[in-house]
Parts: C-alpha cells; structure tokens; sequence
C-alpha cells in the first residue's frame, strides 16, 4: 500500500502555472514620494531621551568638523547623515526594511 502512494506522488501531472492579468507597476519610488518620508516621526526629544552612539575617534573628529564648519548640533548633523545614506545609498527594498524595523521601535 505504501508503494502506491509513492508511486502515484512520482505519476502525478505536472502543472504549469500562468498569468493572466498582468498589471503595469511604477517602481519609481522617488517619483512617487515614498522616499521623501521622513524615516521617523520628527519630536523633540530631550537630552536625556537621546542615546549614545559610540564611534571611532576620527569618525567622531570628522562629524565635529563637519559641524563646526556648517553650524548647528552634532545629533542634527548625524540625523541628516543618515537619512542621506538612506536615500542615496540604500536599495528600494533595504529602505522598506529599515522603515518597517524603526516604526516598530
């Protein structure tokens, strides 16, 4: 009896899967703005709400710089830092995955 159920799971017929609608999708997503979204909701966070991110000492000496140079706060210069590295360096669907990952935070 068990040789018939493998024998017919060997004789079965292969089907082959078709479409039959196929819909045009836009996969630009900066024109669609999904880009643009800010990563994160944009609060005012107090000094003691905000964490510590440890790096390097040249990394930290170069944000300094940069900085000093362009005026400001250094967690503001880091924000816009990463969402440059976001937009311009990451894929379309790495984008989604951090979205998704820091809307659960």
């Amino acid at each position: 009896m068990a040789e018939k159920r493998v024998g017919s799971l060997m004789n079965r017929e292969k089907k082959i899967p078709s479409v039959d609608d196929q819909v045009e999708i836009d996969r630009n997503l900066r024109q669609n703005n999904v880009i643009s979204k800010p990563l994160y909701q944009k609060d005012e966070y107090t000094a003691s709400d905000r964490k510590t991110l440890k790096v390097d000492p040249p990394v930290y000496d170069l944000v300094k710089s940069i900085n000093q140079i362009e005026g400001g706060k250094i967690y503001k210069k880091v924000e816009e830092i990463v969402q440059f590295y976001i937009e311009n360096k990451m894929t379309d669907r790495d984008r989604r995955i951090v979205r998704n990952i820091s809307k659960r935070d």
